[in-house]
């Protein structure tokens, strides 16, 4: 499928119709500001400060926290197509009506922005561990698309912080200890704990439970998609906002033709080693001729309006 389709409404049958992936919203999610802003004000980690933490498997704090786990594009795609690649659980969602995830209009960037969706608190691929278990009844939890997770589950209790250094192409990367759960403290005899579990060490640092489990990849999968996006606010490929008025395009058209454009993936490469590279040729053709498509696009859809 060549780039510029993607701003046609389309059907892409078994690999991801739009309805299977995102739950749309006209707005910011109720109180989502006030819990950005109260992650931002956590007190920032060093690379070489101890994290004495072990994960037990109880899904008390990371599957249930009320902080927004907002989606890179990359993670979207991952976890679009970990859907497609997990038997019976595509069927799951389009017999649910239960999307995925969930969009609004970024309340600053005036560009479409993913969440992960919850049930009932808690997040939709929270899966519990134990023949017959159910969520109300299992002691330990996993995750469903644990393969391809957002970053933000992988280095969880951390929160990664990412912005652009002003009038500069860096990324500024901070970590903070965004939530503390049981697995700060060693599991006591006979308490139920997930298979491979060590007590907590001591002598492991914020750098390398970030290295452990944060693939290189998925970090230059990120770098690239912040890129392409400060590419089109540059340009003002936006919605207007209190923070960002230069927006020269309408919001109806961010959230549907832009929000296509950005987060509906291609088809699932034939083997998970060929994810990497389609992803950042993606994100790389998104870069560097997405501009120009995004403007004569939106020229004809404000000409069909007329």
């Amino acid at each position: 499928m060549k780039f510029s389709q993607h701003f046609k409404p389309q059907d892409q049958g078994d690999l991801m119709p739009e309805s299977l992936l995102i739950k749309l919203r006209a707005a910011n999610p109720e109180g989502l500001d006030a819990r950005l802003e109260h992650l931002d004000e956590e007190s920032v980690v060093q690379p070489k400060d101890s994290l004495a933490f072990s994960c037990r498997g109880c899904g008390d704090k990371c599957c249930t926290t009320d902080t927004p786990i907002v989606l890179s594009i990359p993670e979207v795609w991952r976890m679009s197509w970990q859907i497609l690649r997990t038997p019976g659980m595509a069927q799951m969602f389009r017999r649910t009506g239960m999307g995925a995830t969930v969009v609004y209009l970024g309340h600053s960037s005036g560009l479409p922005v993913h969440m992960l969706n919850k049930l009932d608190g808690h997040c939709v691929f929270l899966t519990p561990i134990g023949e017959g278990k159910t969520a109300a009844s299992s002691n330990l939890y996993g995750c469903a698309i644990h393969e391809q997770r957002p970053n933000t589950c992988r280095v969880f209790p951390l929160g990664r912080i990412m912005a652009y250094e002003q009038d500069g192409p860096a990324i500024q990367e901070e970590y903070v200890l965004s939530s503390r759960c049981p697995g700060f403290e060693p599991a006591r005899e006979g308490e139920a704990v997930i298979e491979g579990y060590r007590p907590p060490d001591n002598e492991q640092t914020v750098q390398k439970w970030v290295d452990k489990n944060l693939p290189v990849e998925n970090r230059t999968e990120t770098s690239l998609a912040f890129e392409v996006f400060k590419h089109f606010m540059d340009e003002g490929l936006h919605a207007p906002t209190d923070s960002q008025p230069g927006g020269k395009l309408q919001a109806e058209f961010v959230m549907s033709a832009m929000l296509r454009l950005f987060y509906v993936p291609p088809a699932p490469p034939e083997t998970t080693a060929l994810d990497h590279g389609v992803i950042m040729g993606r994100l790389e053709v998104m870069r560097d001729e997405g501009p120009e498509i995004v403007q004569t696009a939106y020229q004809k859809w404000l000409e069909e309006r007329q």
